[in-house]
């Protein structure tokens, strides 16, 4: 509003953000600017389309729990420990994925603020929903570790966030490479995405994702 159509050539829409609270007392904020020339939005999953991840889901807020808990999980082996510990210290993002999801997602999104709460904004988006079996949802030996030393880090795992793996939609022509895992389908409507155990009844966490604040 009020700008020149010269100016409004320049006008480009910003992508991304981070939202966070700190006591202080020194916050350091980094912005980077760029250009793409391919983009998957959230936008644009459609009914029948399935629903993927790009890898194992959980570790990083795993990772985090233990480090808030150090005197939890005693007897968790140190191998799956320091693996947690690793890939919330040192994520990985997933560039390599770039030319796969650019011609054969629907909609895309990275998995930051958990899994659940996640798939809900990715459906929201385009007014559809979900059916996911949560057996289907990829977790790492280090993970199923844990949590079977302590069951409730399940809805950790599954809400906590920053896996830096990717969560898309893909038509039902897609063959997904090796690493790829489908985890449910986009149905119609607008209720939130529903999560199934293996006899198909609904499971419900106390939380859906991370909150800022």
């Amino acid at each position: 509003r009020g700008l020149s159509e010269d100016a409004l050539d320049f006008a480009t829409p910003l992508l991304g953000g981070d939202t966070s609270s700190t006591s202080g007392p020194v916050t350091i904020s980094i912005t980077a600017i760029g250009t793409v020339e391919t983009f998957v939005a959230r936008r644009g999953a459609r009914v029948g389309d399935g629903v993927y991840v790009s890898g194992p889901i959980g570790e990083a807020a795993l990772g985090l729990w233990l480090r808030e808990n150090p005197g939890r999980l005693e007897t968790l082996p140190l191998e799956a420990r320091d693996g947690l510990l690793g890939r919330y210290l040192l994520p990985r993002p997933r560039l390599d994925l770039i030319p796969m999801l650019a011609s054969a997602a629907t909609a895309s999104m990275d998995i930051s603020d958990g899994l659940v709460g996640d798939l809900a904004k990715i459906m929201g988006v385009y007014g559809v929903s979900a059916v996911v079996t949560l057996s289907d949802i990829p977790l790492s030996l280090a993970a199923l570790q844990a949590i079977a030393l302590s069951p409730e880090l399940l809805e950790i795992a599954l809400t906590g966030g920053d896996d830096y793996e990717i969560l898309f939609t893909a038509g039902g022509d897609f063959s997904p490479p090796e690493g790829i895992r489908r985890i449910g389908w986009v149905t119609a409507g607008s209720n939130p995405p529903k999560l199934c155990d293996g006899e198909g009844k609904s499971v419900i966490f106390k939380k859906d994702s991370y909150r800022h604040f």
